[in-house]
């Protein structure tokens, strides 16, 4: 759904800004094909809000795999209790949560910006 996306991202937009202003780094995890995923580091005025991305494509790992988890949390030199991971697929949100990083399982009902300062408290 269109609206869904749109949505997802102004509040991921947010967030990222939000996470930047407060010292933290916003990083992208996705399923997305290697030629999309070079496209999208071109083209997408969204890549500006991560600091780092990794595509499955690029990998050769797909979420919920937990190889992919831990080739990001490597990659970001981060122990998974300091992490966030926002997802709108239960599958990986369950993934994450079994190696013991935190998460906010992202819908039409999710208001990101509270669900991370609830994570705060």
């Amino acid at each position: 759904n269109l609206r869904f996306l749109i949505r997802l991202m102004e509040q991921v937009q947010s967030a990222a800004r939000l996470a930047d202003l407060m010292g933290s780094v916003a990083s992208l995890l996705s399923n997305m094909p290697a030629g999309m995923a070079e496209r999208y580091r071109r083209e997408s005025r969204w890549m500006k809000f991560f600091r780092t991305a990794w595509f499955s494509g690029e990998l050769g790992l797909l979420k919920p795999a937990p190889e992919i988890f831990g080739h990001v949390l490597a990659g970001m030199h981060a122990a998974p209790e300091d992490v966030v991971f926002i997802d709108d697929n239960a599958r990986n949100i369950e993934a994450a949560q079994n190696l013991g990083i935190r998460t906010v399982h992202f819908g039409p009902w999710t208001n990101l910006l509270q669900e991370l300062a609830d994570l705060r408290d």
